[in-house]
């Protein structure tokens, strides 16, 4: 649970809020609906009569997904002369939807 969520939730989250021009949603609210609520909390607290149990690690994972990425992005930022693709710079725009979503990220 752990690898494949730190590994997966970097990229999914870099993919979709900084290479993304219309952000519909942030990744960590989502990934709170879709992983915490509805696989955790709807999946499978209805199999744990039959001793499964949530991951001992979610916690972990949770607050990773709220910086990770942009941690990430941050660093491939950094790294713009290596890099094989352009990014475009960000708007004002941009920093508000991200002060709004995350606080002083």
């Amino acid at each position: 649970f752990w690898h494949q969520h730190q590994s997966m939730d970097t990229l999914v989250g870099v993919l979709s809020e900084y290479f993304a021009v219309e952000r519909p949603w942030a990744y960590k609210d989502v990934w709170e609906e879709w992983v915490v609520d509805d696989f955790v909390g709807s999946y499978m607290s209805r199999l744990s009569p039959f001793g499964l149990k949530p991951p001992a690690r979610l916690g972990d994972v949770a607050r990773y997904v709220n910086d990770m990425h942009h941690s990430v992005a941050i660093a491939l930022a950094a790294m713009w002369p290596l890099n094989f693709w352009r990014t475009d710079p960000m708007s004002p725009a941009d920093y508000e939807w991200f002060e709004n979503h995350y606080p002083g990220w």
